[in-house]
């Protein structure tokens, strides 16, 4: 996880947890495990910042399982998910 500081209150979370390329289906190859420490490495630096979360819907993956990742670890935190199509 790489936290970029981009302007007054305004911080940007790079998350890596990709594996490979989409498979021919267009499922994402998603490391569940990667995404679980960038989301926990993430958390922290939520709270102690004070900050809410904005993220992009992941498409292509297993929501379900991203979606339980994201109550799990970010529990308390204020986040918002933008679906776009």
């Amino acid at each position: 996880m790489q936290l970029v500081f981009v302007e007054s209150e305004r911080w940007v979370a790079n998350l890596v947890a990709q594996h490979g390329l989409p498979a021919e289906d267009g499922t994402r190859a998603i490391r569940f495990g990667a995404l679980e420490t960038c989301l926990d490495k993430l958390q922290g630096q939520a709270r102690q910042l004070g900050a809410g979360l904005h993220l992009a819907r992941l498409s292509g993956c297993d929501w379900a399982r991203v979606e339980n990742l994201l109550k799990k670890m970010l529990s308390g935190l204020d986040v918002f998910v933008y679906g776009l199509d």
